[in-house]
């Protein structure tokens, strides 16, 4: 055998950059993207690392110094896990003008979530079957959103213990395109684009991949009407014309398709704005109970005992309703008599538009008397004609399953939640048509919501500790990375160029 040619050595290259350039209207940063970009096109062999640090972060890490979570720690970490690690092919003859490359490069995280204790194997005879033996039905999470200003398709994946991740942005399409002799609406296209993604993705591992495509909020009327007159073909399938863009293309790409290894797909949506309302209760406080200390282990090999550390700062609570429930609606800012969901500043107020006029009563009292009454009050319906819910009956989905983050102080308000909701679930026509459909099934829908369910919180807890993202917050990496990016992206970017208030 021949031997393995050495990696080559990885070069960083640290930019920084202060905030006022750290902007997508700054024409500074977009000349440094596309320099960037000329610049990583020419390294094939070797790898090249760009490193945007805002100038903000060292100016700050210098003034402050932490214990825990410095900057330099930060900075350091950030490196280490962007670089990537080679890995060649093992082959009894190497060719190197004919075939696949035989190198690629994998991501190697610092630490990622545990493996199962006790794995299990499982073949399967079939026509397109998976390599790998030990990770099947192995979960691949996809997170996608379409900001609220219209310009921006947001999606990020990880696997089901964060050992990979990748994070996209795309512009939506421009006004008019179509695909052949039909219009494409601006779902479907986001659809299209979160699907190559994830296909992409997804090759580089041979799993049996459960695939979960989660929209992050609810999804609109947009993306759940059919389109029954694009695909005659399927017209069987389209009984009526409460379809998602999702159902749509999973149906031609997914049922339809003999050339996909076996594969699951599920279309989730995440809601993290639409929380119960938690009233303190009338009864005395009783005392928590008392956790059993973990178990500590000790290795036969060294005299050390090691610790189990436990985060008592916050306990999360899986619910699994035994009923059906719709997809609610989170309240926006007409629904509480507000024209505006920000509060502008004196000299950035003659930019916006007037609010519409109030009564004569103090704006504050009157807000807080509507947040009120649309929250925990009861809907009195008037004599007119003229009434409408404010949160009308959406989707009925398949089964949904809440997580609930309870910090261990006594606040109510700093309760986080977020509803998951099952839509639709797809199986490939290689797993369907072969013989491991009676041999190892895959697992059901109420099983696949449990274990989506558990790896969300497990996402979420490495987010937090790996990636630094937001403490309180329940969502796991994936969407919380898709709300980041909405977070720097769906703003009135016009309004802030002319002066406007952020």
């Amino acid at each position: 055998m021949s031997s393995l040619t050495p990696p080559q050595p990885t070069l960083i290259v640290f930019l920084v950059l202060p905030v006022t350039v750290m902007t997508l209207s700054s024409p500074v940063l977009r000349q440094i993207l596309s320099a960037s970009k000329k610049v990583l096109s020419g390294f094939t062999e070797s790898q090249i690392v760009f490193e945007f640090v805002p100038e903000q972060f060292i100016s700050h890490s210098m003034e402050k110094l932490s214990p825990y979570d410095s900057a330099l720690d930060l900075l350091s970490s950030s490196v280490y896990n962007r670089i990537l690690v080679p890995v060649d092919r093992t082959m009894a003859r190497r060719i190197h003008d004919y075939g696949e490359p035989t190198r690629g490069f994998f991501m190697s995280p610092t630490f990622t979530l545990s493996r199962p204790l006790c794995n299990k194997v499982s073949y399967v005879r079939a026509a397109h079957t998976s390599l790998d033996v030990m990770d099947r039905y192995t979960l691949l999470h996809v997170a996608y959103h379409l900001t609220a200003c219209g310009k921006w398709i947001l999606a990020s994946c990880v696997d089901q213990r964060g050992e990979a991740y990748n994070l996209r942005v795309w512009l939506t399409q421009s006004p008019g395109a179509s695909d052949g002799e039909f219009e494409v609406s601006d779902e479907e296209y986001a659809v299209r684009k979160v699907w190559d993604f994830a296909a992409e993705f997804a090759k580089k591992a041979n799993v049996e991949w459960r695939v979960v495509f989660a929209k992050l909020g609810v999804m609109n009327e947009q993306e759940m009407s059919g389109k029954q007159e694009y695909y005659p073909q399927f017209s069987a399938l389209f009984s009526n014309d409460f379809f998602a863009a999702w159902t749509s293309h999973l149906t031609i790409h997914v049922l339809g398709s003999r050339e996909q290894p076996p594969l699951h797909h599920s279309v989730v949506c995440v809601e993290p704005d639409a929380p119960w309302l938690f009233i303190p209760s009338s009864k005395p406080n009783v005392a928590p109970l008392r956790r059993p200390n973990p178990p500590i282990r000790t290795s036969p090999s060294s005299p050390k005992q090691q610790s189990v550390f436990t985060d008592i700062s916050a306990t999360t609570y899986a619910l699994f309703p035994s009923k059906h429930m719709t997809i609610s609606l989170p309240p926006s800012h007409t629904d509480l008599g507000l024209s505006q969901s920000f509060v502008p500043e004196p000299a950035s107020s003659s930019l916006l538009p007037s609010p519409a006029p109030q009564s004569t009563t103090n704006p504050t009292t009157n807000t807080m008397e509507q947040t009120t009454s649309t929250i925990s009050s009861p809907i009195i319906i008037p004599d007119n004609d003229t009434y409408s819910q404010p949160h009308p009956i959406t989707l009925m989905p398949l089964s949904t399953t809440i997580l609930i983050r309870v910090p261990s102080s006594s606040s109510l308000p700093s309760i986080k939640m977020a509803h998951i909701h099952l839509l639709c679930t797809f199986h490939s026509h290689s797993y369907t048509h072969s013989s491991q459909v009676t041999s190892c099934p895959v697992p059901d829908n109420q099983q696949l919501h449990r274990d989506i369910t558990k790896n969300y919180h497990e996402l979420a807890v490495l987010a937090k500790v790996r990636w630094k993202l937001d403490d309180n917050s329940v969502l796991p990496f994936h969407l919380a990375a898709v709300d980041a990016m909405r977070m720097s992206l769906d703003r009135d970017w016009d309004r802030l160029d002319a002066g406007g208030d952020s």
